[in-house]
This record gives structure tokens, C-alpha cells and sequence, in this order.
């Protein structure tokens, strides 16, 4: 399988080869993000859940949705795709050869 080409000619813009360390970076961040908004939730679960005999009658089902999922954020409010690499993909009709080896 030596010299394999792609069959269909879609190039990057660019001469990055790939967004692979950039994309691992911006979903670092977002998981990250989120991971704090979870750890603050847990925490304000145990505050009120020794709070005394008043929130007693709490149960640990009632606390699984402490924080909506749209109040989490998304991969695009943390990262901002025009900083990768490449600058998106085209379609070229007439490639180099070398362009489409893989």
C-alpha cells in the first residue's frame, strides 16, 4: 500500500497539516471549565445537606441537576476556531499528485 492517495481532493488552506494539538487544547479548557462548575455544585450540595433539620428532608436525587446544561459552556464560547491552524478546507478540481498522498 505504498504512495495510498485520497480519492476525494479536499486540502486544507494552509500548510498546517493538522488542528490536532489545537482542537486538544480548546476541549483542555472546556473540560476544565466544566470540572469547576461541577465541583462548585457538589459543593454547595454538601453545604446545604448539613445545613440542619430544616433542608433534611433533601434527597441526593434532587440535587442530579443542580445546574441546567445550558448554563455549562460550549466548545465554541471557549475557544476561538479563527486562531487554528488551518483556515478550513477546499475543494481543489485539478491537485498535485503529492498533494494527495496520504
Amino acid at each position: 500500500m505504498a504512495r495510498s492517495t485520497k480519492h476525494t481532493p479536499v486540502l486544507g488552506i494552509t500548510r498546517c497539516h493538522s488542528e490536532k494539538q489545537d482542537k486538544r487544547c480548546a476541549n483542555r479548557v472546556l473540560r476544565r471549565k466544566v470540572n469547576i462548575l461541577v465541583k462548585q455544585d457538589d459543593a454547595y450540595r454538601h453545604l446545604f445537606k448539613d445545613a440542619g433539620p430544616a433542608l433534611a428532608d433533601i434527597q441526593d436525587n434532587d440535587w442530579q441537576d443542580t445546574r441546567p446544561h445550558w448554563e455549562y459552556p460550549l466548545l465554541r464560547e471557549v475557544s476561538n476556531v479563527y486562531s487554528f491552524g488551518k483556515d478550513g478546507k477546499v475543494y481543489c478540481s485539478n491537485p498535485q499528485p503529492e498533494r494527495l498522498r496520504k
